[in-house]
């Protein structure tokens, strides 16, 4: 917030929304990061290898006595996939995770399992089945293959178990302690499958960071459900929705999930409006008609979008994304250099010297113009952005 500030503060057609962030800065709490913060890696153990299609569940169905929670469920998994599952309160996530964990073999349908594959299962109470009189050290033993014995300490300290901690014993752990040092026994383990049900609960920021980075870089299946947003949005490749007795999966990230959902309450807005005949749906259509990308005309139309037109948008989206990226990147060099002459320009061995001042002068404006050239396509990216989010 306090870059994009700096970069439009003198832009009068972005004066509006600086003043926006400017309050939005005021609400916000400061956290100052201590500097000893370790910065640490799981290194998680490569596990073992599986077929490409790890999961297949046909015309899955679920009750509760009277209770339908699933209906009609067909999901395929590939080897690899980051799939979150997303859905209100009651729509039935945990449930279709412990279905897939094969810790619930009371539903209709068939579920079958690729070659190769091993399950591990992470549920919301699973450090509450750590044995109590065991120390952290013994825990772990208990489920660490022989090569990574050796290695128990170090891994135990990337989950921020360092020194004598890993004496302690698991019956004066917190909540967050149980939920990390459980998560670590399965990662341990030779599991090419990970269900994991709500990982993240009582762990602190950096704890989580830990996790998402690993994870990230993990090159298992992995299948979970969580509330937290920057979370799903930095794993999952892959949404399945799931709404009261209908799933819907998006082949894409959490962001292109958000967009599609976004579109979609647009269209119901726009149909609403026009049934009602309401005098202002003329100017929306108008106005939306000018304003979306070419590849996206189908979205207006009740029809819902092709495997084909779905790539299409998460292709240009990772595009964009990329470029956004470069181009902070170059923004960021070019400012360093701009500072950095402006700084030799205040030394008396350079502005004593009219020849050396003036090429260090004609530097910095040259540096000045390509930073607003990508400054401009800088927003200009941004602003494309904005009709995906």
């Amino acid at each position: 917030i306090e870059d994009f500030i700096r970069r439009f503060r003198a832009k009068a057609t972005k004066a509006a929304q600086v003043q926006s962030r400017v309050k939005m800065l005021e609400k916000i709490e400061r956290i100052e990061i201590p500097e000893n913060l370790r910065k640490v890696s799981l290194q998680i153990p490569e596990p073992p290898h599986s077929g490409r299609d790890v999961l297949r569940l046909k015309n899955i169905h679920k009750s509760y006595k009277h209770h339908k929670v699933l209906e009609n469920l067909d999901l395929e998994i590939q080897r690899g996939a980051k799939l979150v599952i997303a859905g209100v309160n009651g729509a039935g996530k945990s449930t279709l995770m412990r279905i897939i964990a094969n810790q619930d073999n009371q539903f209709q349908g068939e579920r079958f399992y690729g070659t190769g594959v091993k399950l591990g299962y992470f549920a919301q109470d699973h450090g509450e089945q750590l044995d109590p009189s065991k120390d952290i050290l013994e825990e772990l033993e208990g489920s660490a293959r022989l090569d990574d014995i050796p290695r128990l300490r170090s891994l135990a300290g990337s989950f921020l178990f360092s020194g004598d901690d890993v004496y302690k014993k698991v019956e004066i752990l917190s909540g967050g302690e149980r939920n990390r040092l459980s998560l670590l026994k399965m990662l341990l383990q030779p599991f090419n499958i990970l269900i994991m049900d709500e990982p993240t609960n009582h762990m602190d920021i950096h704890s989580k960071e830990i996790l998402l980075k690993d994870l990230k870089d993990y090159s298992c299946t992995l299948i979970f459900v969580s509330h937290d947003r920057s979370f799903i949005q930095g794993l999952a490749t892959e949404v399945l929705e799931l709404t009261p007795g209908k799933h819907r999966l998006f082949q894409g990230n959490y962001e292109y999930y958000l967009w599609r959902i976004k579109q979609e309450e647009n269209q119901g807005d726009s149909s609403s409006q026009m049934n009602h005949g309401k005098p202002n749906s003329v100017s929306i259509t108008k106005n939306t008609s000018h304003e979306k990308p070419s590849h996206q005309a189908e979205k207006d139309s009740n029809q819902p979008l092709s495997r084909e037109q779905e790539k299409e948008i998460k292709a240009q989206i990772r595009r964009l994304n990329r470029s956004e990226e470069n181009l902070l990147e170059e923004i960021g060099n070019l400012e360093s250099k701009i500072e950095k002459l402006n700084l030799d320009l205040g030394l008396e061995e350079n502005y004593s010297h009219a020849q050396r001042a003036k090429e260090l002068s004609d530097q910095v404006k040259d540096y000045e113009n390509q930073l607003h050239k990508k400054t401009h396509q800088w927003d200009e990216i941004s602003q494309e952005l904005q009709k995906y989010l």
